[in-house]
């Protein structure tokens, strides 16, 4: 009855414990698991591609893709800049941990000052002159910091004195005001005479986003990088050569201005009031062949994106032909015909060489309007800068 009872109670215990292959497999993948702990942070240009690697050169999180594309677009100037490395999810949680102690207490300090300006606004009580003092002088710290207007910043920086901080934002803001006027007006004084009264608004959102990538590329502020970042910020400026409302919207003319002057960027107003354009490291010219430019890239300052080409050092990033203006890829994903201001032989096929929109493809019909907003468009403005790197 004994060794009964003792078989039977073994034969429980086995029934209960693992097989030793399926437990070494659950541990091993455990083990992988923990080795690729996951950083939850997608790729800006790869949405369906983690970005796990921290690129030195261009100072951000890059996915697989983006280490081979930069490695092969850019000339880093070392062997040490090349270098990716790949970042653990522990080190976001340390730091943010540790800085979300600090973020709770001046979220904390700002809640009490916005209290002490509101009760001051809805006369709730009378106020001692060092209320008053602190509460300025809080608000000044925090505006060295939180300021949008680096003018601000900078003068509260040097000087937080009550007389400083009532002059700063009473004559300040008012004269900001006044010269943001007259900004607007030399904005709309320049519109082009072919440009008609209903089509004012959107030349005007083409003139702030091209002025705003320009100044960006000239180094005079460092507000929007989505075309400097793929110059590793490395452009020393850029020159307007081309804009088709002063130069015409001829293919001579575009040639005459632009041909065999090294790198442009290139801008574009469609006639559904959309922002895009392309890049090219290789000189135009009226020679009709595709050439390769492994750094050539398009884009859409409307929807803030980059399309990179699918391939690397792709033979078709770029098509040459003195009747055209400019095309990108083989298929075409863009192309600018000649007089493209009053035909809309111009089209977009996005998906070809050139990166499609995420979750689509070459000759979806999504794909053939992102950039312009219809397949066949007509061109409002075109403006052509070389850029010097």
């Amino acid at each position: 009855m004994c060794n009964k009872k003792e078989r039977e109670d073994t034969a429980r215990e086995e029934m209960n414990l693992p097989n030793e292959i399926t437990y070494k497999i659950a541990q091993y993948l455990i083990r992988q698991l923990e080795k690729h702990d996951m950083l939850c942070i997608k790729c800006d240009q790869h949405n369906n591609y983690n970005a796990k690697s921290y690129c030195k050169a261009e100072d951000t999180i890059i996915c697989g893709e983006c280490s081979l594309y930069y490695k092969n677009h850019h000339h880093c100037g070392s062997d040490e800049n090349l270098k990716h490395i790949i970042i653990e999810r522990v080190f976001f949680e340390e730091v943010f941990q540790k800085q979300l102690i600090l973020l709770e207490s001046e979220q904390q300090k700002i809640k009490n000052l916005i209290e002490l300006f509101k009760g001051y606004i809805s006369k709730e009580r009378d106020y001692k002159v060092q209320e008053i003092k602190e509460m300025l002088s809080n608000n000044s710290q925090i505006l060295q910091y939180a300021s949008d207007n680096q003018e601000i910043r900078d003068k509260f920086a040097e000087d937080s004195t009550i007389l400083n901080y009532l002059t700063t934002f009473s004559l300040k803001l008012e004269e900001e005001e006044q010269q943001n006027k007259i900004k607007e007006q030399q904005l709309i004084d320049a519109i082009p005479t072919q440009i008609s009264k209903e089509f004012h608004e959107n030349y005007l959102k083409f003139r702030r986003m091209v002025d705003e990538q320009v100044d960006n590329l000239n180094n005079k502020c460092h507000n929007n990088n989505l075309l400097t970042k793929m110059f590793s910020r490395k452009q020393k400026g850029v020159q307007l050569i081309y804009k088709g409302t002063r130069d015409g919207f001829r293919s001579t003319n575009f040639h005459s201005h632009c041909d065999s002057k090294g790198p442009t960027v290139s801008f574009i107003l469609s006639h559904k009031g959309e922002v895009f354009g392309g890049y090219t490291f290789v000189s135009w010219n009226s020679d009709k062949k595709y050439l390769s430019d492994s750094k050539a890239f398009l884009f859409s300052l409307t929807k803030k994106t980059l399309q990179l080409q699918h391939q690397p050092f792709d033979s078709k990033a770029v098509y040459h032909n003195e009747k055209h203006l400019m095309t990108f890829g083989y298929g075409f994903d863009l192309c600018v015909q000649d007089q493209c201001d009053s035909n809309k032989d111009s089209y977009c096929n996005l998906g070809q060489t050139y990166q499609a929109p995420k979750n689509y493809k070459f000759k979806d019909s999504f794909s053939q309007i992102y950039l312009a907003g219809k397949l066949k468009f007509q061109v409002k403005e075109i403006e052509v800068y070389s850029l010097e790197l």
